[in-house]
C-alpha cells in the first residue's frame, strides 16, 4: 500500500553529545516531541541536513527506532 505524503515534513538535525561522538538520545526525543506538539506531520530522518553519512548504521537505526516510538506518521 502506498501512503501519500501531506502536511509539514521536517528534516530534523541530529543532536549529538558534547564530545560529538554519539547521538544525544534524550535531546533527540525532545526534539521529535516538540515537532509533534508544533504540528509537524512527518520527519525526514537522515535527509537534507547532511549528517547521514557521518552516522554509523547502528546510529541511523536508533534514530529510526526513536522516530517510530514518537508517534509521528
Amino acid at each position: 500500500m502506498t501512503k501519500e505524503l501531506h502536511g509539514i515534513l521536517s528534516a530534523s538535525a541530529t543532536p549529538m553529545d558534547r564530545a560529538g561522538e554519539a547521538i544525544d538520545e534524550a535531546a533527540y526525543a525532545e526534539l521529535l516531541q516538540a515537532q509533534v506538539r508544533g504540528g509537524v506531520h512527518g520527519v525526514i530522518v537522515g535527509g537534507s541536513t547532511g549528517e547521514h553519512s557521518t552516522l554509523s548504521v547502528a546510529e541511523r537505526d536508533r534514530k529510526s527506532t526513536r522516530l517510530n516510538s514518537s508517534h509521528i506518521t
